[in-house]
């Protein structure tokens, strides 16, 4: 129906134009050569693409653009229903009934911000050199608004990116979707490790220079002990739906190596604890993360496939210029690529600070 339509207008404005102006035309059409052609360039400013797959039919609005941006919302809330564990909407919950999610929303952020503001001149995360008090921009490139549809009934819709780069910032109290974060070091990292018992850290003075590498995603939380803290007994499953904790899921791998004469050995997490070392943590702990694809040098490079998106039942959306499939869960969802986010031990474990978004400081911490 959205194509019928735009068709039908483009259409309508094309016979309106050519009548307006056949009276006025005055010059004869001559062909170009080949230096004027090579003079010339230029694309779309939108493309329309329809697709099907199984019984949902797709239309997907793409704008060749190139957005920087440096945006603050107070209070980023979508989807806020009552819901049961990891399923679906109960329309006719209190809030009171067992087996309901904790947290009210699917996606809750408080200080939500894209992009920084440099705090001293330097280097930002895209390798360019910024002064004090300059903008440091969230890149996004090509973004496009898609419908699904169902037996002619919108399902979900979902605006997303070809690529982007820069920092998220917020406070995130309960998330989601896909938060995959790959973390890569050093064994040396590992003397500074919380809880770590001694040979682990011997292990990681010896080893040194030796890579270690482990992935996290959202996960349960340990359950809290008398003392305000977390057990680490428990948790660790994974939690794709308004999740507030993040970590190495039960059974990750955690690897070290290559180990002369040994080559690599893994060990598995369980129930947030890996040789009493916590491997799960608050999302909240992470105040600023950089999205992108991290280099050797702590420059980002853009990253294919971030998006948002609402649907009233699971779909599988289409990545936009590969084969690659996101199931998205009915509800808010958000989408952060594989890639995307890269932290070092340190960061995992102590979690990362928030970087500056606002030129006036209100006392609120984003300054």
């Amino acid at each position: 129906m959205l194509l019928t339509t735009i068709k039908k207008y483009a259409a309508n404005f094309a016979l309106i134009t050519l009548s307006s102006t056949s009276n006025n035309l005055l010059a004869d059409l001559e062909a170009l050569g080949e230096a004027d052609l090579a003079e010339v360039s230029g694309q779309a400013f939108f493309a329309i693409d329809d697709h099907q797959r199984g019984t949902t039919d797709f239309t997907r609005v793409t704008l060749g653009a190139t957005v920087e941006t440096q945006l603050n919302i107070d209070e980023l809330k979508l989807g806020e229903y009552h819901r049961w564990e990891n399923g679906e909407r109960c329309v006719n919950c209190t809030g009171s009934e067992p087996g309901l999610e904790g947290q009210p929303a699917d996606i809750w952020i408080d200080n939500f911000s894209l992009g920084t503001i440099q705090r001293e001149s330097g280097y930002g995360m895209d390798g360019q050199y910024y002064e004090s008090n300059e903008v440091i921009p969230f890149y996004l490139k090509n973004p496009y608004i898609e419908l699904a549809h169902r037996n002619n009934k919108l399902v979900g819709a979902r605006i997303g990116f070809e690529e982007s780069r820069g920092t998220l910032s917020g406070n995130i109290r309960s998330l989601t979707g896909n938060l995959p974060v790959k973390i890569k070091d050093t064994a040396s990292a590992l003397v500074d490790a919380p809880g770590r018992p001694f040979w682990v850290g011997l292990a990681g003075a010896l080893l040194g220079r030796t890579p270690v590498e482990s992935e996290a995603q959202l996960v349960t939380a340990p359950n809290p002990d008398q003392n305000g803290g977390y057990k680490y007994d428990t948790g660790g499953s994974p939690d794709p739906v308004r999740a507030s904790w993040i970590g190495m899921p039960d059974g990750a791998e955690f690897t070290i190596g290559p180990i002369f004469l040994l080559g690599y050995i893994d060990f598995n997490t369980t129930n947030c604890n890996l040789f009493g070392i916590p491997t799960c943590f608050p999302l909240s702990s992470y105040q600023s993360v950089d999205i992108g694809e991290r280099q050797r040098n702590d420059t980002y490079l853009p990253t294919r496939g971030l998006f948002a998106s609402y649907q009233t039942e699971s779909i599988d959306w289409k990545a936009l210029n590969s084969q690659e499939i996101v199931r998205a869960t009915s509800g808010a969802f958000l989408n952060i690529p594989a890639g995307g986010i890269e932290l070092k031990l340190n960061e995992a474990f102590n979690g990362l600070p928030r970087q500056r978004t606002e030129f006036i400081d209100r006392g609120l911490g984003l300054f």
